[in-house]
């Protein structure tokens, strides 16, 4: 599988964690070549679950904020800005709206498969056929956070995932509708739901992140994994990266003023498996640290992880 991700995030200040947020999740615009109104409401839906599993965040109903963006717009859904949605947003009580735009659903055939394209000026394709091959399959959607006080755009993060799927194409996508000019593309939303789930899990892990920074800490150490405090329920997710890292001396000025704090990097590691309020982490790399010997040589040794060590997301 591929994840890829470019993200465009304009710094801000989230609340305090103990802090309840109201969002609201608006059905995104359908800018792909997949002419398939379930997919607009079905991505925000995907949406609002992967929101919903962190605990300081409240959703409100996606149906009710599009009813209230749509009187706004004038009954053009799909057709509104940031300045609209804040509006909605405002007027239902919410602190941030969040509004996407699908960009790309797409399969082509591989493998000793046939890639279709559309002729122009024709409708629904019937099946790809053949039976033999695989399909890759990819999604690519535009995520935003407006702040309903000011109508800014807080945050923009674009997410890709792509998934070879493999067997019978004729099978998984024996049925296509598409826009004009377009390839072939299936019309089954339940065909490409997985495949997005995994591309807006990634936008959601970023807007999680940008307004509750986590700080979790080493519950257990093994000598090839560890165990961390934070779980699903914080947004920590399967092959996300994390640093471990311990902090040191207390930095003052002259002046007798705390200005900070001296960091060590301990390690780096990947999340291998999650439950509710805790993580495993595999250990991939272990920093070292000079020491002297009796003998007054010096030489790098790893730094030993240990119990009650900070855990902070790598960039």
């Amino acid at each position: 599988m591929a994840l890829a991700v470019l993200a465009v995030a304009f710094a801000f200040s989230g609340p305090a964690k103990a802090e309840m947020l109201r969002i609201g999740v608006v059905s995104f615009d359908n800018a792909s070549q997949m002419d398939d109104s379930e997919f607009s409401s079905g991505m925000a839906d995907i949406l609002v679950s992967e929101l919903m599993q962190n605990r300081n965040i409240e959703i409100m109903e996606r149906t009710q904020i599009d009813r209230v963006v749509a009187e706004i717009a004038g009954g053009m859904t799909g057709l509104f800005d940031e300045s609209t949605v804040a509006k909605a947003g405002k007027s239902l009580g919410l602190n941030y709206v969040v509004m996407g735009k699908i960009i790309d659903v797409s399969s082509k055939a591989s493998s000793g498969g046939i890639t279709t394209r559309k002729l122009p000026g024709a409708g629904r394709l019937g099946g790809i056929g053949g039976g033999m091959g695989s399909a890759q399959a990819n999604v690519t959607v535009n995520v935003k956070v407006v702040d309903v006080e000011t109508g800014r755009l807080m945050l923009s993060e674009i997410a890709t995932h792509s998934e070879n799927v493999g067997g019978s194409i004729g099978g998984s996508i024996g049925d296509t509708r598409v826009r004009d000019g377009g390839d072939a593309q299936t019309s089954s939303f339940n065909f490409y739901s997985s495949i997005a789930r995994q591309a807006i899990s990634k936008a959601a892990y970023e807007i999680i992140m940008a307004f509750f920074p986590p700080e979790y800490e080493v519950l257990l150490v093994r000598p090839k994994d560890l165990v961390i405090s934070g779980g699903r329920n914080d947004g920590v997710r399967l092959q996300q990266r994390y640093k471990v890292i311990r902090e040191g001396e207390v930095l003052i000025d002259r002046n007798g003023n705390v200005v900070g704090v001296d960091i060590k990097d301990v390690a780096d590691i990947t999340i291998t498996s999650v439950e509710a309020t805790t993580a495993t982490g595999k250990i991939d790399k272990i920093y070292k640290e000079p020491i002297v010997d009796n003998n007054g040589r010096s030489r790098n040794v790893d730094i030993t992880i240990n119990r009650g060590d900070i855990i902070r997301p790598t960039k």
